[in-house]
């Protein structure tokens, strides 16, 4: 299984997301993390499923989360 990295910038902002989802709708700032946890486990398994934005970078559209991540 690949490891997956997030920077400590990019774990910030994962946060700040979650926090804005939760202002705007109870529960949307736990999904958004679960659904994170779920893409990670995804890519981590099968990284060469989910396409390349950039050299060193995985990412996708995730059940309705757009988001990027490092591979290393």
């Amino acid at each position: 299984m690949k490891p997956i990295i997030f920077l400590p910038e990019a774990e910030q902002e994962m946060l700040e997301a979650a926090r804005y989802y939760q202002e705007q709708a109870s529960g949307l700032g736990l999904d958004f993390l679960l659904e994170i946890e779920r893409a990670v486990h995804s890519i981590a398994q099968s990284p060469h499923t989910w396409r390349s934005l950039r050299a060193s970078y995985e990412g996708g559209l995730s059940e309705g989360f757009p988001w990027e991540f490092y591979t290393g």
